[in-house]
């Protein structure tokens, strides 16, 4: 029984999501050794058959594998192929995954080949595809069938004892865990009253507990009702001294967009609630993104950059950068950067503006604003005039791809839920600007910034920022 708890523990909610790290690791240990034969299986067929040519080096090859592995990687996870155990699995659904993934890879590769001009025979690298997909396919089919065969025999089960009173609650998760992939065994519950209509067997009351853990083989105690601290502090200690984990339902089910996360400070255990995409880690990367990303596109635009300077300068004169107080993450005020577009004193016209404003809401636009340029007006439609955001996106006060910053008069004026725009770093580009900008109305704006903070991931912010291309191109709601 005790081999079969700890096999069963691996295959239970938690122990599914820790094996994406080994999925991981396995996966980039195929990939190299689809690198390797792919570049062994030319240089045999090039003795069979004369029509493959030499191969330019392995120096090349070498060095798109090195950037191969960890786009790999990271695609497996974004199509989620690292999550087989958790969902049910079906391996044509997968292979059509795993296509996607391989095609999306060697465009991706195609692109850094002939920016960098490495130099790889193209039988190679359709051998290194072929097999990358055969390996990454086959080893999921022989996971999954071995995973199968080790949950219908029981040994891969996770057993669970159920604590709480029979009712919707525990009938709920009942039939809950038993529509997941490797649905567990539930032994039983301990709970005051009886339920004929409950679909598992009463075992007892609470007290009841070391005993039944001791006569039956369980890998987890679930707690599907609040009891008091004193009964759930004896409940964890009893769990702990015979090394069971327990999982615990929150008394607040079903709360909108927040998971909740247990930390440590001070001494103290604290359950935080917040959105999953506040994690440090993730944050932290789409920052290392922008950053890099940002870089490479100043010193390419740096000649760009210089000749708006100079028109500005010569047709409308100082100043060239126009910067205004704008709101950011969490209501901090920084001073975002534009190219200047409007007549110096442009501020000071703005109140005898408002009664033309043309977007309901608090934001102001009007489509022929007269403080605008006539250079000014060219720098709009072509979005020229967001470029000096891109050191906003260097000095950390922005971001690539985000809610778009307001004016603080403006900002001040949102309320409710429409404030949790606040809750990620401002973006140069965003979903409102990809579909429309001015042209959407005002709740709309809001309801794409809520989505933006809701969906983030940072393949989300590679999918809006192929989007702005095209949208600036068309000037859609450009003003």
């Amino acid at each position: 029984m005790a081999g079969q708890g700890v096999v069963g523990e691996a295959m239970n909610g938690s122990g599914l999501r820790s094996l994406r790290g080994l999925f991981l690791r396995a996966d980039a240990v195929l990939v190299v050794v689809a690198m390797a034969a792919a570049y062994l299986l030319h240089a045999l067929l090039r003795d069979k058959f004369g029509f493959f040519r030499e191969p330019a080096g392995p120096a090349g090859f070498i060095l798109l594998g090195y950037l191969a592995l960890p786009l790999w990687l990271f695609l497996i996870s974004v199509f989620r192929l690292d999550r087989i155990l958790e969902n049910r699995w079906s391996w044509p659904r997968t292979g059509f995954r795993l296509a996607q993934h391989h095609l999306l890879g060697f465009g991706v590769l195609s692109a850094i080949s002939f920016l960098a001009q490495i130099v790889v025979n193209r039988s190679i690298v359709v051998s290194f595809l072929g097999l990358s997909f055969v390996f990454l396919l086959g080893e999921r089919m022989v996971v999954v069938a071995w995973a199968r065969r080790q949950h219908a025999r029981g040994h891969a089960r996770a057993r669970l004892l159920l604590v709480g009173e029979p009712g919707e609650a525990m009938q709920e998760f009942v039939a809950g865990s038993q529509q997941a992939a490797f649905a567990p065994e539930i032994v039983g519950y301990l709970g005051r009253g009886e339920d004929p209509a409950q679909a598992v067997p009463r075992l007892g009351s609470l007290v009841r507990l070391p005993a039944v853990l001791h006569a039956q083989a369980v890998d987890e105690v679930v707690l599907v009702e609040q009891l008091s601290h004193r009964r759930v502090g004896w409940l964890l200690r009893v769990c702990a001294d015979l090394g069971i984990d327990v999982r615990i339902a929150l008394p607040w089910q079903s709360l909108p967009r927040v998971r909740p996360y247990l930390e440590s400070e001070g001494g103290r255990q604290f359950v935080r609630f917040g959105q999953s995409a506040r994690r440090a880690a993730q944050l932290a990367s789409k920052q290392v993104f922008d950053v890099l990303a940002v870089i490479p596109l100043v010193i390419l635009l740096f000649p760009l950059l210089a000749f708006v300077a100079l028109v500005i300068l010569v047709l409308d004169g100082r100043p060239v950068i126009f910067s205004q107080v704008r709101v950011g993450l969490h209501g901090r005020r920084f001073r975002m950067w534009k190219f200047r577009t409007m007549v110096k004193d442009a501020e000071a016209i703005k109140p005898h503006l408002e009664a033309l404003n043309e977007v309901d809401g608090p934001a102001f636009k009007l489509r022929h604003d007269p403080r605008v340029t006539r250079f000014g007006e060219f720098l709009r439609r072509s979005s020229l005039d967001e470029l000096p955001q891109l050191f906003n996106v260097l000095e950390g006060s922005m971001s690539l791809v985000g809610p778009r910053p307001l004016p603080e008069s403006e900002q001040q004026r949102i309320h409710g839920s429409q404030r949790r725009r606040l809750s990620m770093k401002p973006g140069i580009t965003g979903l409102w600007q990809v579909s429309g900008r001015s042209s959407v109305a005002f709740a709309d704006w809001m309801r794409m910034d809520q989505e933006y903070v809701d969906r983030w991931s940072l393949w989300l912010d590679m999918r809006l920022l192929l989007a702005t291309v095209p949208a600036v191109l068309r000037r859609k709601g450009a003003s």
